[in-house]
């Protein structure tokens, strides 16, 4: 049986474009033997939308050719086993969509609402870096106050309008300013004179109102992929060679010029200690699933710097955690399938219950009861066929479904057997004291049988 995987792209960041092209090479490796695909579009207004899934490039304007609006978001998460939110930046991998998948109990690709939450945060995800002991340039804390005054944050969270002075008594020139929640380096500029801070960190400012500044280091960058949960593997580091001043959007998705080497051109040691402080951080902010880890190497010192996090790096044909992946010997198919396994962790469609009973000496029993749930769509075949043939017996069979348990809870819920149940009488009577049957519902639903089977091995 397949599994039913809800496959989200788009969204309302700076970064929707980049999530249509990653999911653009997730929709063509998918193994449609294994997965009935609902590819979902969430528009910058935040609309959601069914989409055609036959010959759209995700990348171009007519993504929404031929789409349908969703009307019930919950219902469609609801009907799902998996979800692969194919979406960068926020509202995608900050927390916030993760939390609407935990509602609907509906397991999902990547790391959870924490984590999500803090490492799209720069600031805050440095904080909890710092913790666990992992180094990092330094760097200062801007916002941008309610009332449009540019302030720095201390480390006692005491404010102080001095922003020039605070940054050159610590940083110095040149340094980079980035937006503390934006990704794919949008938001992200260097600053080579003091007279150009404040104009960047305005600018910075309108992607939003927490911004990161840090010391610039002549550095190479590198980066690693890690996967798992527990257990977690983690790649070998793979070396970012930027055409520019530094790896910007453009040369990370539209200049041909820059290049990924994997394994990266440094020593052992460094890449073995790079590797180490990738599993730290994952552990750090209670990671799940993936993350590209990306570090800085001094070139003067040889000093290993931490950049960030990304919970949900892309996923592009060029991008680098499924080319670590593949170099770690995971295709990009095989890396999906991962990726989609069930989650242990999240008890989705399977409700517990506790009963208690009395034994005939008057001691309570009480102990955990396990049904797993189980639950077809009205329109799929096999129970519409049942239906038809039902109908042209000239019964009108009411598809609901049952509140109490059955046999089916292991044929469909654990075998993964499909499973349908038939039976007369009213439901509110089943397994009660009181329990009874009509003769002429005994033999309505005999005659009912037979038409089941009629209709199951045509």
């Amino acid at each position: 049986m397949k599994k039913k995987l809800l496959v989200v792209c788009g969204g309302q960041s700076s970064e929707h474009s980049i999530s249509r092209i990653s999911c653009n090479s997730v929709m063509k490796h998918l193994d449609k033997d294994k997965y009935e695909i609902t590819l979902v579009g969430i528009a910058k207004d935040g609309k959601w939308y069914i989409l055609k899934q036959e010959d759209n490039d995700l990348s171009k304007d007519t993504w929404l050719d031929g789409a349908e609006v969703v009307e019930g978001v919950f219902n469609l998460l609801r009907s799902q086993d998996v979800a692969f939110p194919v979406l960068h930046g926020l509202y995608g991998e900050d927390g916030t969509i993760q939390g609407l998948f935990e509602l609907a109990q509906l397991p999902y690709v990547g790391c959870r609402v924490f984590a999500s939450s803090a490492c799209m945060d720069k600031i805050f995800a440095k904080k909890v870096f710092e913790s666990a002991g992992i180094p990092q340039v330094k760097s200062v804390y801007v916002k941008k106050r309610n009332d449009g005054r540019l302030v720095v944050v201390e480390k006692d969270m005491e404010e102080t309008e001095e922003v020039e002075a605070s940054i050159m008594k610590e940083l110095g020139m040149p340094c980079f300013i980035k937006a503390s929640r934006s990704g794919s380096s949008v938001g992200c500029y260097r600053c080579d004179k003091v007279e150009d801070l404040l104009p960047k960190l305005e600018e910075a400012a309108k992607y939003d109102t927490h911004v990161v500044v840090e010391e610039c280091v002549d550095c190479i960058e590198l980066e690693t992929a890690v996967l798992g949960n527990d257990d977690i593997i983690v790649s070998r580091v793979g070396q970012i060679m930027p055409h520019g001043e530094f790896y910007t959007f453009e040369s990370k998705y539209e200049d041909a010029e820059s290049k990924t080497c994997i394994p990266a051109k440094v020593d052992e040691e460094i890449q073995e200690q790079i590797r180490k402080y990738a599993v730290r951080a994952f552990k750090a902010i209670d990671g799940h699933g993936l993350s590209r880890v990306d570090f800085f190497l001094d070139k003067k010192t040889n000093h290993v710097y931490l950049n960030e996090i990304n919970t949900l790096p892309g996923f592009t044909s060029i991008s680098m955690y499924p080319q670590l992946m593949e170099d770690y010997g995971y295709s990009y198919s095989e890396l999906l399938d991962k990726l989609m396994a069930e989650d242990p962790q999240l008890k989705a469609k399977v409700s517990y219950a506790v009963g208690k009973e009395q034994c005939y000496t008057g001691n309570e029993i009480t102990g955990e009861r396990f049904f797993p749930g189980w639950l077809y769509d009205e329109k799929d075949e096999f129970v519409q066929d049942v239906k038809k043939e039902l109908e042209g017996m000239g019964y009108t069979p009411e598809i609901t479904q049952y509140n109490f348990c059955t046999n089916g809870s292991h044929y469909a819920g654990e075998a993964g057997i499909k499973t349908f149940g038939l039976g007369p009488s009213k439901e509110n009577l089943a397994h009660t004291v009181n329990e009874y049957i009509e003769i002429d519902q005994l033999t309505k639903v005999t005659d009912c049988y037979y038409g089941v089977m009629k209709a199951l091995l045509k």
